[in-house]
């Protein structure tokens, strides 16, 4: 039973820690798929596809990096920042006590965070939208859909995805397609 008499500060370390090992996972296995690729994907010449096929491949294949590195990228900046205030704040002897005390609840923020922009990408989906990204500012959020265009009931739906979820006007919400997703012709 004294598992569970963790104290908040160890509760916020073995979470970044476990943060930390899943961004390590991630990108351990986007770069060992870039590296490998060459070994994995054998394709014998008489199998190979029509090239403007394997152009739209590429296309999808190079918006979906841009969601899924965009992704990457969010949780390794937030990883560092979370392992900077541990290092220089909470686990620095010299700080104050109140000062430790802010920074972990820094460190709660950046998580909280990243859980109610993650929610808000896997609610957007199941509104019948492939791939979404949520980020938000101080004025506001901003979300990227993955979509060849979205139609103006299209962004009124995801704005009041969003406006419910986080509680912001909906005039505060910009919604926009990526760019990279359509795919020329």
């Amino acid at each position: 039973m004294k598992f569970f008499n963790i104290t908040l500060k160890r509760k916020n370390i073995i979470f970044s820690l476990f943060c930390l090992l899943a961004l390590t996972c991630v990108y351990l296995y986007f770069y060992s798929a870039e590296n490998n690729q060459g070994l994995i994907e054998v394709v014998k010449e008489e199998e190979q596809a029509d090239p403007a096929v394997m152009s739209e491949d590429t296309e999808k294949t190079d918006t979906e990096d841009f969601f899924d590195q965009y992704r990457v990228e969010r949780e390794k900046t937030r990883s560092v920042e979370i392992e900077t205030i541990q290092k220089e704040i909470i686990n620095n002897k010299n700080a104050s006590e109140e000062s430790k005390q802010k920074g972990e609840e820094k460190i709660l923020a950046i998580n909280d965070l990243t859980e109610h922009e993650m929610v808000l990408e896997n609610l957007i989906k199941t509104k019948g939208f492939e791939d979404a990204l949520v980020f938000f500012h101080e004025e506001g959020v901003n979300v990227v859909i993955k979509a060849k265009e979205l139609k103006e009931e299209d962004v009124a739906k995801v704005a009041d995805v969003v406006s419910r979820g986080s509680n912001i006007a909906v005039d505060d919400i910009v919604v926009s397609v990526n760019s990279d997703s359509i795919i020329a012709k």
